[in-house]
């Protein structure tokens, strides 16, 4: 077993500059579940206390109770090949942590990588919504007329509303053989206007989401976390330990309950080394509500890495 524990670890720290051939190496090359990725990334968004050791501590103590009936039931047995995929699942999830404060992982792409696209969500998305939503931002913060997207919304607005009166007086005009064909023009021109506001509205938001990620990598580049970093790494070796334990007993083809108990009565190592994490993240950010906001906001960053994947 001890042999196990440390091959998997040398394998596992040699790979954590490089978050792709990690994920080769835990998953044997293939690609981790989506499923199992979505979940973890709704545990990340739901962990709005302490973050990302909110999350891991949650890990940790739920191992736990599931290795303690192993002094009783064998039913842990048929549950280790989904254990061990969710311990990589974190693994997965510190690594990407780490990297994110050592900045080998962006929150933004580079000037030169593929730009930012509008959110597909928004393709049927309410007109009457989103005009509300812009007044709001406008109403908020006048100097928002100047950004372009929201520009060509409020441009977009005025030509729909020049478009109306004058489908209006034109409905007076005609007559009934002639009023179809002209309902069906202006009918494409709206399409044209919704689809043009729904398209900037969606370039909007995601350039608002890039300035916070901007400014969040700006917040990060600035901070000493090198000790935090450090201590990731030590996390990642304790999490790596508890998964080439399972392994290597769900590998024995036997039920091995003592070795389960055993590890399980282990686990508060793991707990203890999230409550380490909160209190270096409030040393590096200074002071305890700016360290939970920083594990707060990797945790979100993380999971929408996550869904990203």
């Amino acid at each position: 077993m001890e042999s196990q524990i440390s091959g998997d670890w040398f394998d596992i720290r040699e790979r954590l500059h490089k978050i792709d051939d990690l994920k080769s190496l835990l998953w044997g090359g293939s690609e981790p579940d989506p499923t199992m990725l979505a979940d973890v990334a709704r545990e990340l968004d739901g962990s709005v206390e302490e973050g990302t050791a909110e999350f891991k501590r949650g890990v940790f103590r739920r191992l736990a109770g599931e290795l303690e009936e192993a002094a009783f039931s064998s039913e842990i047995f048929h549950q280790l090949p989904r254990t061990i995929a969710r311990l990589q699942t974190v693994l997965l999830v510190t690594s990407i942590q780490r990297g994110i404060l050592s900045g080998e992982i962006r929150l933004v792409p580079d000037e030169n990588e593929e730009s930012p696209k509008a959110q597909d969500h928004l393709a049927d998305a309410q007109i009457k919504s989103i005009v509300a939503d812009v007044q709001e931002i406008v109403a908020n913060d006048p100097s928002a007329r100047m950004n372009s997207a929201i520009k060509n919304i409020l441009m977009q607005l005025h030509k729909y509303r020049d478009e109306v009166e004058t489908f209006n007086k034109l409905k007076e005009k005609t007559d009934p053989e002639r009023l179809e064909a002209i309902t069906q023009n202006f009918r494409t021109s709206f399409s044209r206007i919704f689809a043009s506001i729904r398209k900037n509205y969606g370039q909007f938001q995601e350039d608002q989401r890039l300035a916070g990620r901007r400014e969040r990598g700006a917040v990060l580049a600035k901070m000493e976390s090198t000790a935090l970093q450090k201590h990731l790494v030590k996390q990642l070796e304790e999490i790596s330990r508890v998964r080439s334990t399972l392994r290597f007993i769900y590998g024995e083809n036997y039920q091995m309950r003592e070795p389960l108990v055993k590890l399980g009565q282990s686990l508060t190592i793991g707990e203890t080394l999230c409550t380490e994490e909160i209190s270096l993240a409030q040393d590096i950010s200074g002071g305890e509500r700016a360290g939970e906001a920083l594990l707060k906001m990797l945790a979100r960053e993380i999971a929408r890495l996550l869904r990203e994947s």
